[in-house]
């Protein structure tokens, strides 16, 4: 990390300390410590000048996770563009409601389900035993994860 992005995001968390949120509440420390992590990332991946990142980059850099973890990287990134764009540091706000609604189009993972095969062979093994059979129920009737 260049000594001008450590200062940049140094700058960024004192903003986010004094600022709060919107609705009046706090950031904290573990929250502010969070979103550095997540704009560094961002940056590190992107290996650009601020002025130089393109909305592409940014829609590409989240898709590389969850759709859970884009949104919470999504929020980590806005924060840090409103307040790069009121510093005159980038001339274009890319975290639009226009772009969070293309980014919530990014697919969930697919479900992964067991083949009935091995479900019966699981409940096989388990019909001895009316504990473990209850048990394996709940676990093939209400989608547990593995």
């Amino acid at each position: 990390m260049s000594l001008e992005v450590l200062n940049m995001i140094n700058q960024f968390a004192d903003y986010l300390r004094k600022s709060g949120k919107r609705n009046g509440g706090t950031f904290t420390e573990n929250s502010i410590e969070n979103y550095c992590i997540d704009v560094n990332q961002f940056l590190d991946y992107t290996k650009k000048e601020l002025k130089d990142i393109t909305e592409e980059d940014l829609y590409q850099f989240l898709q590389l996770d969850s759709p859970a973890t884009a949104l919470r990287r999504y929020s980590s990134i806005k924060w840090f563009y409103e307040w790069a764009f009121d510093k005159k540091i980038v001339d274009e706000n890319y975290c639009t409601r226009k772009f969070f609604k293309r980014l919530r189009k990014i697919p969930d993972r697919v479900a992964s389900f067991m083949p009935v095969d091995d479900a019966l062979d699981f409940l096989n093994k388990a019909k001895s035993n009316k504990k473990h059979f209850a048990m394996m129920m709940v676990y093939l009737n209400t989608g547990i994860r593995n």
